[in-house]
């Protein structure tokens, strides 16, 4: 598959807007959930760039906040992240290029399975990681979050798509 150079800066500029949000919001929380403030550029790196360019940026985003923030911790929190973030960015691409630029679905099954895929990680590589951990952050914690991720983020496709600045058939 060939990847444009467009979309490797786009893809770039993501994973940086990824990293700095984590840096300066960190673990914020509203309405008792977290904001989810690391996922969304990765999010938006699937639907704007393609399955490669989000699961890549998706790996990478954790490890660079560990290495640079030493938050979150390296093992078992970025292993675990990095598996969700690679799940986030390839599933939102793939979906919203098989579903016809349905952003809103791609978003939301990519959210689900990733979120899926962290807790599995998380159960496989922490001993003290339960079956209420594994629910909370699958289904109660995040809520805040992926409410506000399935509002804006379709908004900003749309958006970039009608001012010119990416094309929904370019990736």
């Amino acid at each position: 598959m060939k990847v444009s150079v467009k979309n490797l800066i786009v893809a770039a500029l993501l994973l940086v807007l990824s990293v700095a949000l984590y840096k300066f919001f960190g673990s914020v929380t509203l309405f008792g959930g977290y904001l989810c403030v690391m996922q969304a550029p990765i999010l938006l790196c699937g639907l704007l760039c393609g399955p490669i360019l989000g699961g890549l940026a998706g790996v990478a985003s954790p490890f660079i906040c560990s290495l640079l923030f030493s938050s979150p911790q390296m093992y078992p929190d970025t292993y675990a992240l990095a598996v969700e973030f690679l799940v986030f960015g390839v599933l939102c691409g793939v979906f919203y290029k098989a579903m016809y630029q349905n952003a809103y679905v791609s978003l939301i099954l990519a959210m689900y399975i990733g979120k899926t895929a962290y807790g599995l990680m998380m159960r496989f590589l922490s001993e003290g990681y339960s079956s209420e951990s594994f629910l909370n952050d699958i289904f109660y914690d995040c809520i805040p979050g992926i409410v506000i991720i399935i509002v804006i983020l379709p908004l900003i496709a749309i958006l970039l798509d009608k001012t010119g600045l990416m094309r929904r058939g370019e990736r």
